[in-house]
């Protein structure tokens, strides 16, 4: 019987605790693990994002913990002034995949941040 690649042993889905995700690296190869894993799974990870950033931003927060790595507690964070890039990033792919509704809630967040910066 013929044994299945490593990587698909080690590539299943991240847990989701407390409503952050949970991405298992030590346990399943480290960096390569997410690599694949995201993208294997760019749309279901950019709608996460997506709803972490609506929550976000109005919000108010000035940061937003985006993915734990392992169970060590420690987050991926991100700074809201970086929170326009990945936003952008999502748009361009929400269009590609004509994801239009997803595109308009993008585009409402960065005129959001858009605007935020202009009042400062």
């Amino acid at each position: 019987m013929e044994q299945e690649p490593n990587f698909l042993k080690r590539v299943t889905k991240p847990t989701l605790e407390g409503g952050i995700l949970v991405l298992h690296l030590e346990r399943y190869g480290g960096l390569d693990y997410f690599e694949k894993y995201f993208a294997n799974n760019r749309k279901d990870i950019y709608d996460y994002m997506l709803s972490r950033y609506m929550f976000s931003v109005r919000a108010g927060e000035d940061t937003i913990d985006l993915f734990y790595i392992d169970e060590s507690n420690v987050p991926l964070t991100a700074q809201r002034k970086d929170w326009k890039f990945s936003l952008e990033r999502m748009l361009s792919f929400y269009i590609q995949w004509e994801e239009y509704e997803k595109c308009a809630v993008c585009k409402q967040l960065i005129d959001i941040l858009d605007s935020e910066i202009k009042s400062n």
